[in-house]
């Protein structure tokens, strides 16, 4: 996904970087900046379906791990980071 937006966003001329690493990143960025419109949707670290994902729901630890994870690891994006991408993006 964040190869995809890149790509796109190279292609449109809104990037001078069409690496998915720039876009990981912004991703995050943007995330940590405005918890309190990411952070009800974060159930938790491992996924909505894993243990402890009701127990751990909207804590600042959980957050701050995912966002962690979103900068740093190789996993997929999904509603979240689509709809924060386009929010970023759309304040430019």
């Amino acid at each position: 996904m964040y190869s995809a937006i890149a790509d796109q966003l190279y292609l449109l001329g809104k990037t001078k970087d069409h690496s998915y690493h720039s876009t990981r990143h912004a991703a995050s960025t943007y995330l940590r900046e405005n918890p309190d419109s990411f952070m009800p949707f974060v159930p938790s670290i491992m996924g909505e379906d894993m243990a402890g994902a009701v127990d751990q729901g909207g804590s600042e630890q959980v957050y701050a791990e995912y966002c962690k994870r979103v900068e740093q690891s190789g996993d997929w994006g999904g509603e979240i980071e689509v709809s924060q991408t386009a929010h970023n993006r759309l304040a430019q």
